[in-house]
């Protein structure tokens, strides 16, 4: 150990005395590093973490498509929604989300802010906790009225202050009674300032000639239900109500998707994998250069290994001098 140590000082006194040469190995190893560190904690953010939720695995999307080949998601009512819920026991949520809005909040200020409407069973399906207040029935607890906060918004507007959950807002021309607080998620799509709640008793909701559409629709299997067994149901039900109202529904089918899949398309995959293969590709060629260095100077150092030869130090001596300089670059 103590002849160790004694090569250790030497590599330092060395590099001191190189110093150009220390900071090029240094230099392209943290390159390297630095770059692969970086695409891997993105790509494993956006493609293998999974979602912030109580059991992720049993969260789907489920989205309807015509029978044209590459034809895009359908738009579903209300009505169907409602129809699916009603007629897919393998799934114990089924939550809808509309598009997000900019809508007038006066709370003091007038201040725009981003809404997004939802079916009130919403932060139940995915689990997703309050901070302060309630999501859970908290269009019960607050009326059809009621509003949950984003933690952004919340200390934004309202400078952090957890009395607020039961005072009512103004929001355009409606008054909200603020029922909740959540923390910020972006697993899903973009995180909004407020979220407002679908009236699914409204006949509006129910109409199936104008209805009230939802963007995207989000389940929660039952367990450990077998994923094709809430498919087939889904179908069973759109096969009735197509055959109720036809018109824009003939040949339409429903399918399931693991939500976190869902929300990475498969653009943005190839893409983030295309990144990090580049970045391990620097890494390697990092250390390929800093190999290269190391082995440049031993080769102008062949002089001082005869030397240490000749003066009794065998090979294991000159394996642990290199052994040091490594250990003092890392």
């Amino acid at each position: 150990m103590d002849s160790f140590r004694s090569e250790l000082r030497y590599a330092i006194r060395g590099f001191l005395r190189q110093p150009g040469f220390a900071s090029a190995v240094i230099l392209t190893l943290a390159l390297g590093i630095s770059t692969t560190t970086s695409m891997f904690s993105v790509t494993d953010a956006e493609l293998w973490r999974p979602l912030p939720f109580p059991n992720p695995h049993e969260l789907v999307a489920i989205y309807a498509r015509g029978p044209e080949p590459r034809a895009s998601n359908d738009p579903v009512s209300g009505a169907d929604l409602i129809d699916w819920r009603k007629s897919a026991p393998a799934l114990k949520g089924i939550a809808g989300y509309g598009r997000s809005s900019r809508r007038t909040l006066r709370a003091g200020l007038a201040e725009s802010v981003r809404v997004s409407t939802v079916t009130p069973n919403y932060f139940a399906t995915l689990g997703r906790q309050p901070l302060f207040g309630t999501t859970i029935n908290w269009t019960e607890a607050c009326g059809p009225d009621a509003a949950v906060v984003t933690e952004r918004a919340w200390r934004r507007l309202f400078g952090g202050d957890p009395s607020i959950v039961g005072r009512v807002v103004p929001l355009d021309e409606v008054n909200l009674v603020i029922c909740g607080i959540v923390a910020d998620d972006n697993s899903i799509g973009s995180n909004p300032d407020l979220y407002v709640a679908f009236d699914e008793r409204s006949a509006a909701f129910l109409d199936r000639a104008e209805p009230v559409i939802v963007e995207g629709i989000i389940g929660r299997l039952d367990g450990p239900t077998d994923a094709r067994i809430a498919v087939a149901q889904l179908n069973a039900a759109a096969a009735r109500i197509a055959a109720d109202f036809p018109a824009g529904r003939a040949g339409h089918s429903v399918s399931i998707e693991d939500l976190r899949d869902y929300w990475r398309s498969d653009s943005n995959r190839s893409r983030l994998y295309f990144f990090l293969s580049a970045a391990i590709v620097v890494l390697v060629l990092s250390w390929v250069n800093a190999a290269s260095l190391l082995v440049s100077r031993a080769v102008r150092r062949t002089r001082e290994f005869a030397v240490r030869g000749a003066l009794g130090g065998g090979r294991l001596a000159i394996a642990r001098m290199l052994l040091a300089v490594g250990v003092v670059l890392a």
